[in-house]
């Protein structure tokens, strides 16, 4: 009963800051498509982003039956929530997002840790199609009987795809498992639930921008 309220009172929106203006300045983007088959999603996502402050984060998500954009701002415990009645066509057309709403007290959910967790680390270098496919999978002990995480990653060299974020999977990589990936970038991500297909992401595009997003919670 206890974690029910307190998961209510961080949906009640802060209607006192209704009449504050507030800013985000986003210097990066990316594009991906996605199929998130457990949830029954198809469509777009695109991320904004800046490279000097990861604190917070702008989602737009777009597909066939949904189409919405949130603010998570990580440093404040705030989620912002946006309408999106418009046909997104460039960065501006954000300036037409409606009936936004700021939910305080909002704390970011990280993955449940396990103390005694273990990681299987496998990778090949495909020379026909120039990439590398790393599998991770994730223990929640050295008795490899429960699997916490199974992700196969796909490295290539797309010239519009590239990875400026200081805790991105390649880094990782390289710090844990010494592998150089210097030369490839994530295109594509494929997440597994009991051994089945449950999140497919592809890197579309990445590009810097200069956009400042001003807006008041309504």
């Amino acid at each position: 009963m206890k974690l029910s309220y307190l998961f209510i009172l961080f949906l009640i929106p802060n209607i006192s800051s209704s009449q504050d203006k507030l800013s985000y300045y986003f210097n990066q983007m990316t594009i991906e498509h996605r199929n998130d088959y457990k949830n029954n999603f198809e469509g777009k996502f695109i991320f904004l982003s800046n490279s000097n402050d990861s604190t917070y984060l702008m989602t737009i998500k777009i597909g066939k039956s949904l189409k919405d954009a949130t603010i998570s701002d990580h440093k404040k415990n705030w989620l912002i929530k946006f309408d999106m009645d418009f046909e997104y066509q460039h960065l501006e057309d954000l300036n037409n997002l409606t009936n936004s709403k700021l939910y305080t007290g909002v704390s970011s959910v990280s993955r449940k840790s396990y103390k005694n967790a273990v990681e299987d680390f496998k990778f090949e270098r495909d020379t026909i199609n120039n990439e590398t496919i790393v599998h991770l999978k994730r223990y929640k002990n050295s008795k490899r009987k429960k699997i916490i995480s199974d992700h196969y990653y796909f490295f290539g060299k797309k010239s519009n795809v590239y990875d400026t974020k200081k805790n991105s999977i390649k880094n990782y990589l390289n710090a844990k498992y010494n592998l150089d990936l210097s030369a490839f970038n994530l295109e594509k991500a494929y997440h597994l639930e009991d051994g089945k297909l449950a999140i497919k992401s592809e890197e579309i595009y990445n590009e810097s921008i200069d956009f400042n997003f001003n807006f008041k919670i309504d």
